[in-house]
């Protein structure tokens, strides 16, 4: 079966819409801003000791990976909105597609990459 770059490449968004990257390295302290998130929330959706979430060159890799998923998941919406006002405003309204759950809660429970599969297909079928 053969499959198009777009679906192949379509889990990556095309551009730092809401500029949440500096090169490769995301921007911790604007990726936890965009959505309010505290340090506790931080510690507790990666399960990182609250004093290892710090934002700068020495970041534990685990932080960091986890900042990526979460960028990558804010561009991706912020494409399909194009609107960073709706992008955080999608993240904080109980979505009926998640249980009505807000997706920020998700996030906060440490189900991250659950919510981003469910970003990718939903654009994927162009219902986000």
């Amino acid at each position: 079966m053969e499959q198009s770059s777009d679906g192949l490449f379509a889990s990556i968004p095309r551009a730092d819409k809401l500029n949440l990257f500096d090169g490769s390295r995301p921007k911790g302290q604007e990726i936890v801003g965009f959505l309010d998130l505290k340090k506790r929330d931080v510690a507790s959706a990666t399960k990182l000791p609250e004093g290892s979430v710090r934002y700068d060159l020495r970041m534990p890799d685990a932080l960091r990976d986890w900042l990526t998923e979460l960028a990558t998941a804010l561009n991706l919406v912020a494409e399909f909105f194009k609107d960073a006002t709706k992008t955080n405003l999608w993240f904080k309204t109980p979505n009926p597609m998640l249980g009505n759950i807000p997706p920020i809660e998700m996030i906060r429970m440490g189900r991250l990459r659950k919510l981003l599969r469910f970003i990718q297909s939903s654009l994927d079928q162009n219902v986000a």
